[in-house]
C-alpha cells in the first residue's frame, strides 16, 4: 500500500507571509498539530507545527536565554530561539526545509519516517509538489480498518515447533539456548529460562503469531538458573 491511498487530501495548508495568530487559530479550528507552509506560488517551504509555537513572547513561556551560549560560538542557535519566539509571521517560526515524503512510498516508510524524526505528520509530495498530509493517526485508522484473523491451528507437533525453532534463530534480541518449546495441536507450551522480561514478552508475541499457533502457554523463568536449580 502506498502513501497516496492513506494520506489526507485536499491539505490544510499556510501561506508563510500569515501571522502566527493565524496559524495558531487555524490549527485549533481544525484540531490539528501542525500545518504545510508554502510560499506565494504554492510551493511547499516549511512546516508550522505546536513545537514551534511552544515558547512565545506573549505566552510568557519564552525559553530563558543562556548568557554562555553566545560565549561559546552558539549564537545562531540562541539566534533561532530568539525568532520563533518573537517573529510575528509564519516564515520567522517555521521549521524549513520541510520533512517531507513521496506520494509513492510504501506505508512502511512513512511510518520508519515518523518513529525516527519523532513527528506526527509529514507533508506528502509528488514532483516537488504538495498533494496532502499523511498523519500517526491515518496508520492508526488503517490499523483499525484491517481484518481479524482467526488463526488455524496446525496439527503436525513436530511442524509447527521447528517453524517456531527457526523462527527463534532468526532474532538477534533473543537468548533461547534454555528456552524449551512444545507443540500440541496448535497449543505450545514454553517452559525454561529467559533473561529478560522484555525478551519473554516479545518471544510470547513471535511465537503467538506464528502460522499454525492457536494458544500459548507461558512458564518461562526471567533470569539464569542456579546452581541448586540445574
Amino acid at each position: 500500500m502506498k502513501v497516496r491511498d492513506i494520506m489526507t487530501t485536499p491539505v490544510r495548508s499556510i501561506v508563510d507571509d500569515h501571522t502566527v495568530g493565524e496559524a495558531a487559530r487555524l490549527m485549533a479550528e481544525h484540531r490539528v498539530s501542525g500545518l504545510p507552509v508554502v510560499n506565494a506560488d504554492g510551493r511547499l517551504v516549511g512546516v508550522i507545527s505546536e513545537t514551534d509555537l511552544l515558547h512565545r513572547a506573549e505566552l510568557g513561556t519564552e525559553s530563558p536565554q543562556k548568557w554562555w551560549l553566545a560565549l561559546f560560538g552558539d549564537s545562531d542557535k540562541t539566534a533561532r530561539a530568539y525568532a520563533k519566539a518573537h517573529g510575528r509571521l509564519v516564515r520567522d517560526v517555521m521549521s524549513s526545509p520541510a520533512i517531507t515524503i513521496d506520494s509513492e512510498a510504501d506505508i512502511e516508510q512513512v511510518a520508519r519516517l515518523l518513529d525516527k524524526r519523532g513527528i506526527k505528520r509529514v507533508p506528502v509530495v509528488s514532483g516537488g509538489a504538495l498533494e496532502g498530509v499523511v498523519t500517526r493517526g491515518d496508520l492508526a485508522r488503517l490499523l483499525a480498518q484491517a481484518p481479524a484473523t482467526v488463526p488455524i491451528a496446525d496439527t503436525d507437533n513436530q511442524r509447527l515447533q521447528a517453524r517456531i525453532q527457526q523462527r527463534m534463530r532468526q532474532q538477534s534480541w533473543l537468548d533461547h539456548h534454555l528456552v524449551y518449546l512444545s507443540a500440541e495441536s496448535g497449543r505450545v507450551s514454553m517452559r525454561g529460562y529467559i533473561p529478560t522480561a522484555d525478551q519473554r514478552r516479545a518471544l510470547k508475541v513471535l511465537v503467538r503469531e506464528t502460522e499454525g499457533v492457536v494458544d500459548v502457554e507461558d512458564e518461562l523463568l526471567v533470569g539464569r538458573p542456579t546452581l541448586s536449580a540445574v
